[in-house]
């Protein structure tokens, strides 16, 4: 819609016109149609970068849904957009719209806070590293610590439950799964903690890349149980970090008891984001 202003002068749309001041003369230009804007080819291969990005960030926001709980601050969505975007275009050895998120330098999304009201990295100061081999599988370690220099208790907190988590992704299959978990419950009485060393060995995919996470969840005792005292202000998850797995050797498979619920490929939902790469 077009507007006048006390001398006159139009500003805005009419139809496909549009009424600009420029230098103080009133400008009346056709406005573009549909499909009109052309797009370089450098244009077109940074918008696949662009849209990859975002396609990439979602399915990691997929996967850790179990940690992050809907309790992420409201700029989350754009800051993880821009960090996966920027591990894509840190691969300068593939065309824009050739490389992907396993492409690029996965280290720049290590320590990646999902809630920068409580952030992990602020209420809990101990080393947590992700790690791999050939025969062992993968590791999260993490550093021992004194508990009232390390975790930043809110009040009336009783403790918490440190939670890591390690998922796989496969890009190119659009599918993820679970590798394992673990969890840690640190009371808030408690005065050192010693190192520790989660490895999961069984059933670990081959050809994936896989993110490990970790989450404190903080907690008040009660009369006969404990009650959570997260929320969308008081959440810290992070992101360990990301790593292209390797072909493990041969590990023993899953109890048939855990098989169903873990190692299990799980379809990714929403649009194949591989879709967007050209070929």
């Amino acid at each position: 819609m077009a507007t006048s202003d006390d001398s006159g002068k139009f500003k805005g749309n009419i139809g496909n016109l549009t009424y600009r001041i420029i230098n103080g003369i009133a400008i009346i230009q056709t406005r573009p149609g549909p499909g009109t804007v052309k797009q370089t080819v450098q244009t077109k291969a940074a918008s696949v970068d662009f849209a990859l990005g975002s396609n990439r960030a979602k399915i990691l926001r997929e996967i850790l849904f179990p940690m992050i709980r809907g309790m992420q601050d409201n700029k989350m969505v754009n800051r993880l957009n821009a960090a996966v975007g920027e591990v894509i275009r840190s691969n300068t050895s593939l065309a824009a719209g050739y490389r992907d998120l396993e492409d690029g330098d996965l280290q720049l999304l290590d320590g990646f806070e999902f809630n920068r009201h409580s952030p992990f990295s602020k209420m809990f100061k101990a080393k947590l590293q992700l790690s791999q081999n050939y025969l062992e599988g993968i590791k999260i370690s993490m550093d021992a610590f004194h508990v009232k220099e390390s975790i930043t208790f809110p009040e009336m907190a009783s403790g918490c439950t440190l939670r890591v988590l390690l998922a796989a992704v496969s890009l190119a299959h659009n599918e993820y799964q679970y590798c394992g978990t673990a969890e840690l419950d640190i009371p808030a009485n408690t005065e050192d903690v010693p190192a520790i060393e989660w490895s999961f060995i069984h059933g670990l995919p081959e050809n994936c890349l896989f993110i490990a996470s970790c989450s404190l969840e903080f907690y008040e005792n009660g009369l006969f149980d404990s009650a959570s005292l997260n929320n969308k202000l008081l959440h810290p998850v992070a992101l360990i970090g990301l790593m292209q797995g390797l072909d493990f050797e041969e590990q023993d498979p899953l109890p048939e008891d855990l098989s169903s619920n873990w190692n299990t490929w799980l379809p990714i939902s929403g649009i194949n984001g591989n879709k967007l790469r050209r070929s």
